[in-house]
């Protein structure tokens, strides 16, 4: 089996795969033992944030079954001016959601009031 090689512009996570395995080099001759390299994978794999949404797949009749919905993870990008990021506390899961729902097309991300602590903000105020 032959090197693989890893573009400098690689996701991180294809990156920190490299790191742990020796039959990865680097394109250009780029080592992954470059410090500056090495920081800047782990400063970005910091910065990036997931999210789980709830994305409805079928419309239910009585009770919601698992495979009614479906749990999605998805990588946040970068917050601009004006946003913030919210971390969930407490979602409503309220009966109005049924009827509020019933003419969407499927599937669709599930809608719901929270009370959610704020993480970071690129708010002036």
């Amino acid at each position: 089996m032959g090197r693989r090689y890893v573009r400098k512009d690689a996701s991180p996570m294809r990156m920190l795969e490299a790191a742990n395995n020796p039959c990865y080099t680097w394109e250009n001759n780029i080592r992954f033992r470059d410090k500056e390299l090495v920081s800047l994978l782990f400063e970005t794999l910091a910065n990036m944030v997931k999210a789980r949404k709830y994305v409805v797949t079928k419309h239910f009749s009585g009770v919601p079954k698992r495979t009614d919905i479906k749990i999605v993870e998805e990588e946040l990008p970068p917050l601009q001016d004006g946003q913030i990021l919210a971390k969930a506390e407490f979602i409503s899961v309220d009966l109005y959601l049924r009827a509020y729902n019933s003419s969407k097309t499927i599937p669709y991300d599930q809608f719901s009031y929270q009370v959610a602590e704020v993480i970071e903000c690129k708010h002036p105020d």
